[in-house]
């Protein structure tokens, strides 16, 4: 029967057929198209960058320039760059203004004045078992306001000097007033004395008094005119002293309970008496407000209380120490010879390294003598070592990048 079909029949079945296929074709790419033409303004809008977008545009120009420029420049579209206004400058300001106000307060630094009152504390506790904490939350508000006064009175007397024109954390530079400054480093004095006052006159104790005297005087010595002992090298001996043999055991006594004080005087007497073979009379020292001669002899200051202020010194001095690696340059123009500027930094680094070994192995001869109680100090020791490796390591990476540097005497405080 195929064969009786008339070959023109067959062409024209042939030929529609290749009509329908062109067309099922041209149907299936008008979809596509379309589906682009729906998915391709949220992909410009969400999945796109800036860049391939313009790419796009330039695509379509090249494309389409010859007959229809002015679509090609409707279709461009804005660009997403975003400058910064005047609102966010300012808050890049401010956060920068902020951080420089907490480097110019340097909390981290009052660590070196309530360290002695804790450490007289514990000394206290672990010889009688008593924590006064009034007195003790007292005398570190004292210690603290000392403190603020060393700080705010060294901006005042550095601006004098010209060693803090070129460090913008300085608290004179922040301000604008040098008296203003001043006279408030005055007011956290005249706070830290009165409070100093009020709780030690109850000890009836001349030498706690003389010895945080001392502490005090040589905190201005440090930067105060006419001395500026700072500048002539010689700020870690007087931190050694000021806040370790000086200031801890004045602490200490300040915190002995008053049965304890009794008890320990009479001791003294009796040992004083033994040794003399006479009958001893305790010494009558003038209270410090009230004038009134103390009846009991005076207790001695323990050996226990002594071993930690030297620890308390040395640990204290390394701080110091530190703070100098990235003040090398301006203090060198300004004639302040501070250690590092006789050292250098190769070899401050080496003498950071020795002091931080030097505190274990004066804790180690410390207690192998029976100053400090071994069983205590071994595992307080040992949680500091972390601390300790971090600071050297800290030197040693950065000693070439001064402005790492000034982050130095963060990791001495958490040490």
């Amino acid at each position: 029967m195929l064969a009786q079909v008339p070959a023109n029949v067959v062409a024209a079945s042939i030929s529609s057929i290749e009509r329908e296929q062109q067309q099922q074709q041209q149907q299936q790419q008008q979809q596509q198209q379309q589906q682009q033409q729906f998915r391709q303004p949220w992909a410009g809008q969400i999945d796109q960058s800036p860049s391939v977008q313009q790419l796009q545009h330039e695509h379509l120009a090249g494309s389409h320039s010859s007959a229809a420029p002015t679509e090609t420049r409707e279709l461009e579209e804005p660009s997403y760059v975003v400058e910064p206004g005047p609102g966010q400058d300012s808050m890049e300001a401010a956060a920068q203004r902020r951080a420089l106000w907490m480097r110019a307060i340097k909390p981290p630094m009052y660590s070196v004045g309530y360290i002695p009152v804790l450490v007289g504390a514990a000394a206290v506790f672990l010889e009688t078992g008593t924590l006064p904490m009034l007195r003790i939350l007292g005398l570190l508000a004292a210690a603290i306001s000392i403190i603020a006064w060393l700080n705010l009175s060294n901006d005042a007397f550095d601006a004098t000097t010209g060693v803090d024109e070129t460090k913008p954390e300085s608290v004179v530079n922040l301000t604008g007033n040098r008296p203003l400054v001043f006279w408030l480093s005055v007011a956290f004095l005249v706070v830290g004395v009165s409070l100093l006052g009020h709780f030690i006159s109850s000890t009836g104790d001349m030498r706690v008094a003389a010895m945080l005297a001392l502490s005090i005087a040589c905190g201005y010595m440090y930067q105060g005119p006419p001395f500026r002992l700072s500048y002539k090298g010689l700020g870690e001996p007087l931190c050694f002293l000021a806040f370790g043999p000086s200031a801890t055991p004045a602490f200490y006594l300040a915190l002995l309970p008053a049965a304890s004080q009794a008890t320990a005087g009479v001791a003294a007497a009796a040992a004083a008496t033994a040794t003399a073979g006479a009958t001893a009379v305790g010494p009558q020292w003038p209270s410090l407000l009230t004038g009134a001669a103390a009846q009991l002899p005076l207790p001695p200051v323990s050996s226990l209380a002594w071993g930690l202020s030297l620890l308390v010194g040395a640990s204290t001095t390394t701080i110091l120490f530190t703070s100098h690696f990235h003040q090398i340059d301006g203090d060198r123009a300004a004639g302040k010879h501070s250690p590092l500027v006789r050292l250098g930094v190769e070899r401050g680094v080496s003498v950071l390294t020795a002091s931080v070994v030097g505190v274990y192995l004066l804790a180690a001869a410390l207690a192998a003598c029976g100053a400090l109680p071994a069983l205590v100090l071994g595992p307080v020791l040992l949680l500091s070592l972390g601390p300790a490796k971090s600071l050297v390591d800290y030197a040693v990476t950065h000693k070439l990048d001064p402005a790492r540097l000034a982050l130095l005497k963060r990791f001495a405080c958490m040490w």
